[in-house]
């Protein structure tokens, strides 16, 4: 079997999508066909952005044309926009989800690119002879350092790529150092980071900034905290409460010349965390509300709720899985909405949205578009859903009807938001010309008209008739909310960032949103009429002072058309794999005083996409019961994942029957898997393996044991995400069979193995109930280490090096048999998400109390063992590996065997195997 394996391997790359290059003097782009202009765009830009990143960084051009930035255009995933990594810079063709939102007037690949490469250009003024053995060289730069520089170099400062964030936390007297590695918060980290060095630019000038990175450049390891300080005088932490008095200074002056926006009445919370509320039937008080409905949600809710006497109470949930806003049609019966589909393609895990139309008179639901690149949507007068989609290089109007879809517009330039007008007519926003502008126009039986020309954003617009229409745009880098037709009109200009949410005609009452000092976002009713009589401005024009000079520094320009001379040329390779990151690579010497000398290796590859990996770790000692190593290789090809392992090493928990003692395992395995989402839903995933094993062992007083087989079985789950998973589970359930059957003569045995659990909190959110159950069967003649049943290893919950056995808390001792049924139930409340205390270095954090009962049923031939047990445990620890102590009772056959106090460690494999990984923050 290994062997169809391996050659299976070495032909995987003749199997690939074919891929091309572009190659200039500094760079070149690898894409796969379809993408030859974009390409050649990015590969202009990379020959004219380099030297001047290069020349910033204090780095020699001329070693990039020694050692060229490697460019890889994709569109697989629709879940980020780009990354760096050593000389690789890997570009996403589309990111509908994110680029509208913050890539301001440039197009999101000039954006992007130079981005990329600024950290490109970073890793190499850092390079050090330390990084011969890999990463480890960039250790110490921590990433508000690499995401600000980044920024700095090749973007302006504006308020969608920080300002908004970072002035809520200056002036709430919030900001402090965490917030450099804030990732949460509007990714403050970017926003503090960006603002950091423009400080250090600022203040010190940029030729520090160079002395920064070329500090002992000649050195063997780079040290960002000790270069900090030899250049700045402080270190980062000393110097940050200078920052933080700049940024004060910055931001009262700005806003002491803004009145400050208070509402008379606010709506109040439907939910923990309200994301957007739209105003529905205002007689009835109604508004269609999405918000995370409780602390420890980690998916938003979908509802209708009315508001009387300021109580609310929710009419519909309309769904509890959402990725994007909800639409709802003119005459308010229909709510659109999508949600994440998850998917494989290009060896790539994608993301793409199915959208829904819910029917409010039936309260049904119904799948209008599925696996499809778009977040936003309106319905026509007839209530047809119309949705703004991205794929690949054009973005496009689609209309869907009950039975058919026909596509309205097609354009290169991407989309964004899209209304309807009462004729059928449709005012959207998109990126235009040369600029890349954000522009409104309107589209009317198949003709285009742009509506502005101007440099102003429009965002969350919402048309009043044709020629006006009322919008966020960007004053002094606040929202501010205004009325756009032949002149502007400014409504409201306060030192609150004012967002609008939604707009009812009827009544001219307007829904926006604001952050108040707590952060919290609260969300009031305004009258339209009534801010155009009496808008809230500012009473006299701001200037800037001499202080906030800082972010007037430009760091780039919009890029020219292309047109750089260079040589380049076009070749086909297939799957580039070919280049491997270099991850790390440790070794280290050893000395035991009974073995005497010893070595440890570790080493770590990765190719750029990810879709490759290599592990490796060897400790070798003259004893050979004292050697271990570990090999890990994954390739993912034809849309699966493949796998080969090895194992050299103690086995973890000897054999107790035939005494204590080291005992060596073999253990290698080859196979592929399928693992994909149930119709793409996130809660759904599944998972099939075939896999082929070998297991050796050897001891002194057990009988050497050795044998292959085959392992084919396959998983499935259901799960919601939550903040307590690890604790109190949200509504899961699922279950795996497998069937592993031997390939040796001298052992002819099969074993099938179930499993299947469930889970669901009770009372509230912090109390909840968790059963597991598992099933195994031994058939044939199977070598000792095959065999089922309880084990003493009661401390751990996971089963045996090998062996398919589980454990019964309280119960020390051994049943081994043939045949295992094995159950346990386990009631627990959280006591405390954090507390504060360690347990030598660990954190006491989501702290539980648990009350439990196990059981099991161990046959052996014509006999059989029942063994149950109950108890009570207190845990602490994070999802999937949690740390407790208990009591517990047992009993064997019916009588009492033992009592007990303990200690645990469970490592709860589902927690880590079935996170959805990648998805969007809330």
């Amino acid at each position: 079997m290994i062997r169809y394996f391996l050659i299976l391997m070495m032909l995987t790359s003749t199997l690939m999508a074919r891929w091309q290059v572009r190659e200039g003097r500094y760079a070149t782009v690898e894409f796969t066909p379809g993408y030859e202009t974009l390409a050649d765009s990015m590969l202009n830009i990379s020959e004219r952005v380099l030297p001047r990143l290069c020349a910033l960084h204090g780095v020699d051009i001329n070693d990039l044309k020694e050692k060229k930035t490697r460019i890889i255009l994709t569109d697989a995933p629709d879940v980020t926009n780009g990354f760096a990594v050593e000389n690789n810079v890997v570009i996403f063709v589309r990111s509908s989800s994110y680029m509208r939102f913050w890539s301001g007037p440039f197009t999101w690949y000039n954006l992007v690119l130079e981005h990329e490469l600024a950290h490109h250009v970073t890793f190499r003024a850092i390079w050090r002879k330390s990084n011969y053995f890999g990463q480890i060289g960039t250790l110490t730069v921590p990433r508000w350092f690499f995401e600000g520089i980044a920024q700095y170099f090749a973007e302006s400062w504006t308020p969608f790529r920080g300002d908004i964030y970072l002035k809520e936390e200056v002036i709430n007297g919030r900001f402090d150092t965490d917030d450099l590695s804030n990732l949460q918060n509007g990714r403050l980290l970017y926003a503090a980071g960006h603002a950091y060095i423009r400080y250090l630019a600022s203040t010190y000038g940029d030729s520090s900034l160079i002395k920064l990175m070329r500090y002992e450049k000649d050195g063997f390891f780079y040290d960002f905290d000790d270069a900090f300080e030899q250049v700045y005088g402080k270190s980062p932490d000393d110097l940050f409460p200078w920052f933080v008095r700049h940024l004060t200074l910055h931001y009262g002056h700005q806003l002491a010349a803004q009145p400050d926006f208070k509402p008379e009445k606010l709506l109040p919370s439907f939910g923990y965390r309200d994301i957007s509320v739209v105003p529905l039937a205002k007689e009835d008080s109604l508004y269609l509300v999405r918000t995370v409905l409780k602390k420890n949600h980690l998916y938003t809710t979908g509802l209708i709720a009315r508001v009387k006497k300021g109580e609310v109470e929710i009419m519909e949930i309309i769904s509890d899985d959402l990725a994007t806003e909800m639409f709802v049609s003119a005459d308010e019966r229909y709510v659109a909405y999508g949600r994440h589909h998850l998917e494989v393609k290009a060896d790539q895990s994608g993301l793409s949205y199915d959208w829904f139309v819910y029917d409010r008179n039936t309260g049904q639901k119904r799948r209008v578009a599925t696996r499809i690149r778009a977040v936003e949507a309106a319905f026509d007068p007839e209530q047809r859903l119309i949705l703004s989609v991205a794929d690949g290089l054009n973005s496009y109007l689609i209309r869907y009807d009950r039975t058919s879809r026909d596509t309205l517009l097609t354009t290169e330039n991407s989309l964004g938001q899209i209304r309807s007008l009462k004729d059928g007519a449709l005012m959207f926003e998109s990126q235009s010309g040369l600029t890349a502008q954000r522009d409104l126009f309107l589209w009317r039986a198949g003709i285009i008209r742009q509506i502005t020309d101007d440099s102003l954003e429009q965002r969350n617009f919402f048309p009043l008739n044709e020629q006006t229409v009322l919008h966020n745009t960007m004053l002094d880098n606040h929202a501010a909310v205004v009325v756009s037709s032949d002149t502007m009109t400014t409504l409201i200009h306060a030192q609150q960032d004012v967002w609008l949410q939604g707009y009812d005609a009827r009544s001219r009452t307007m829904v926006v949103k604001y952050a108040r000092a707590d952060g919290s976002s609260s969300f009031t009713l305004l009258s339209l009429d009534s801010l155009i009589k009496k808008p809230l401005l500012p009473q006299k024009a701001y200037r800037s002072a001499g202080y906030d000079g800082w972010i007037n520094k430009k760091a780039r320009v919009a890029a020219p058309a292309d047109s750089l001379p260079f040589q380049r040329f076009t070749e086909k390779k297939s799957f580039p794999q070919g280049t491997m990151i270099h991850l790390q690579s440790l070794i280290w010497p050893l000395y035991d005083p009974v073995q005497g000398a010893g070595l440890f290796f570790s080493t770590a590859w990765m190719e750029a996409l990810q879709r490759q990996l290599i592990t490796a770790n060897v400790i070798y000692m003259k004893n050979p019961r004292e050697r271990f190593a570990t090999f890990y290789y994954r390739l993912l090809a034809m849309n699966l994942e493949w796998s080969a392992a090895w194992y050299h090493g103690p086995v973890i928990f000897p054999f107790e029957e035939f005494g204590r003692e080291t005992v060596v395992r073999d253990a290698l395995q080859a196979g592929v898997a399928y693992a994909r989402h149930l119709g793409g839903q996130a809660r759904w995933p599944y998972r099939l393996e075939l896999m082929w094993q070998y297991d050796a062992f050897d001891g002194e007083l057990v009988p050497d044991v050795a044998y292959q087989k085959i392992r084919i079985g396959g998983q499935l789950m259901y799960r919601k995400r939550s903040a307590y998973a690890g604790v109190i589970p949200k509504r899961q359930a699922g279950g795996s069979l497998f069937a592993d059957i031997s390939l040796d003569g001298r052992y002819p045995f099969r074993v099938w193995q179930g499993e299947l659990f469930a889970g669901s909190n009770l009372i509230s959110e912090k109390v909840g109930v968790e059963a597991r159950g598992a099933w195994v069967r031994v058939d044939g003649t199977a070598p000792y280490s095959t065999l089922s049943g309880i084990d003493r290893f009661y401390s751990y919950d996971l089963p045996r090096d090998v062996r398919y056995t589980r454990s019964v808390r309280g119960f020390s001792g051994n049943l081994l048999g043939n045949s295992l049924l094995w159950s346990s139930v386990e009631a627990r409340m959280l006591l405390a998400s954090s507390t504060g205390l360690t347990a030598l270095f660990l954190p006491i954090n989501n702290l539980a109390g648990a009350v439990f009962a196990d059981g099991a049923r161990v046959k052996r031939g014509g006999s059989s063992d029942d063994v149950y047990s109950w108890g009570g445990e207190l845990s602490f620890g994070e999802q999937g590996l949690r740390f407790g102590a208990g009591w517990a009772r047992s009993y064997l056959n019916g009588r009492r065997y033992d009592q007990s106090l303990y200690l645990r460690l469970r490592l709860d494999l589902t927690a880590f195997g079935w996170q959805v990984e990648n998805l969007p923050s809330l």
